[in-house]
C-alpha cells in the first residue's frame, strides 16, 4: 500500500509504502485446505467401505448374485396376504458337481457355477430374484409370474446350460443340471413352505436320473406344514 507525502504546493513528491507480512496467514491457508482434503479423502473411504460391507452382507462373492440372506428379506415382501400374484420358484443343483473339482480343480469348478449365474442373469427378467444359495445350488424366485412360466423358464435354462456348458467346457464331457419348480399365489404360501415343496421336487430330479426338472406338488403343502409344525 503506498500513501503519497505532498509538498508545500501540494504536489506528491514522496510516499510512504506500508506493506503486511503474510506469510503465517497464507502457511494458515494452506494447512487448512490440506486438513480439507484429508477430511474429504477419509469421508470417502469410509462411505466406500460402507457400501462394500454392504454389498458383501447381501452378495455371493464369488458370483454377484444376491446370497440366501438377501433371498430371505425380499421373500419378505414377495410372501404377503395382500399379494395374490402368482410365484414361481426354481432350485437348480449343478450334476455330478464332485467330479468337476476332482478332475479339473476347484478354480475351474468356480468357472463352471460362474457360468450358471452368468446365465441365469442373462435369461431372467430384472424383477426376478436370483440367488447363489449356497454351494452348487442356486434358487430363482419369479414373482408375478404366468401359470406355467416356471415351467418353461427351468425347462429352457436346463437345456440352454448343458448347451453353453459344452461349447465353453468341451474337454469337460456333458454338463448338466437338475431343476425342482413349482408356483402358487403368494399369499396362500410361504417362501418356507415353497421352498420345502421345491426342494423336494430337486431332490426327485436327482433321484430320477439327473438332467431334468420335476415340478413340486402343491397338495403336499399340508404335510409340509404338518413338518413344521
Amino acid at each position: 500500500m503506498k500513501i503519497p507525502l505532498r509538498n508545500e504546493a501540494g504536489e506528491i513528491d514522496s510516499y510512504i509504502g506500508l506493506s503486511t507480512d503474510i506469510t503465517e496467514q497464507k502457511r494458515l491457508e494452506h494447512q487448512v485446505r490440506s486438513y480439507n482434503d484429508a477430511l474429504q479423502t477419509k469421508i470417502k473411504e469410509v462411505t466406500d467401505l460402507k457400501d462394500t460391507l454392504e454389498y458383501q452382507a447381501t452378495h455371493d462373492v464369488l458370483t454377484g448374485l444376491f446370497n440366501r440372506r438377501m433371498l430371505e428379506t425380499l421373500s419378505e415382501k414377495i410372501f404377503v396376504p395382500d399379494n395374490p400374484q402368482l410365484v414361481g420358484m426354481l432350485m437348480l443343483d449343478l450334476d455330478h458337481f464332485k467330479r468337476v473339482n476332482d478332475e479339473f480343480g476347484h478354480k475351474t469348478g468356480d468357472d463352471v457355477i460362474c457360468l450358471l449365474a452368468q446365465l441365469m442373469s442373462d435369461e431372467c427378467r430384472s424383477s426376478d430374484v436370483i440367488c447363489r444359495y449356497g454351494g452348487e445350488e442356486f434358487v430363482l424366485l419369479m414373482p408375478g409370474t404366468q401359470a406355467g412360466k416356471a415351467r418353461a423358464k427351468a425347462e429352457w435354462l436346463r437345456k440352454r446350460y448343458c448347451e453353453v456348458a459344452g461349447q465353453i467346457f468341451p474337454d469337460m464331457g456333458t454338463l448338466t443340471l437338475s431343476v425342482g419348480f413349482a408356483e402358487a399365489p403368494a399369499n396362500n404360501v410361504s417362501f418356507e413352505q415353497l421352498y420345502l415343496v421345491v426342494d423336494k421336487a430337486l431332490y426327485q430330479a436327482k433321484e430320477n436320473g439327473r438332467n431334468r426338472c420335476e415340478e413340486g406338488q402343491l397338495q403336499s403343502l399340508t404335510e409340509t406344514v404338518a413338518e413344521q409344525s
